[in-house]
């Protein structure tokens, strides 16, 4: 039991991590790509969507990649 908890805590670990650095980058540019309206957002609503796009990282970067894809 002991190494199935350790196991789902290093996913979560890992998962988190990856959210931390995801979200930092779509606050600051990915935001933009995803909705044109983000233009010029403040800096205060930019860090209310960080929380959100640290747990929603898995479902925001598909969108932001094909967002990529089709502005090109």
């Amino acid at each position: 039991m002991k190494i199935l908890i350790t196991i789902l805590l290093s996913i979560a670990g890992i998962y988190t991590a990856i959210g931390l650095v995801f979200a930092l980058f779509f606050v600051t540019r990915g935001v933009q790509a995803i909705d044109e309206d983000a233009q010029g957002m403040s800096w205060v609503l930019r860090l209310m969507l960080y929380p959100a796009s640290v747990v929603l990282w898995i479902f925001l970067l598909p969108k932001w990649l094909n967002a990529k894809k089709s502005a090109s």
